[in-house]
């Protein structure tokens, strides 16, 4: 039971993260007035 909620909890930490990806690649950095050095650390 153990290893099936680790694995479930690692599937929705991935859904969540990539989720999260999208929504940065997404964000106006230029509009916000963040530098391209901080853009290029993302």
């Amino acid at each position: 039971m153990q290893v099936l909620a680790s694995e479930a909890v690692m599937s929705r930490f991935h859904a969540v993260y990539d989720k999260l990806n999208e929504a940065l690649d997404d964000m106006p950095y230029d509009e916000l007035g963040v530098s391209v050095e901080v853009q290029d650390q993302s």
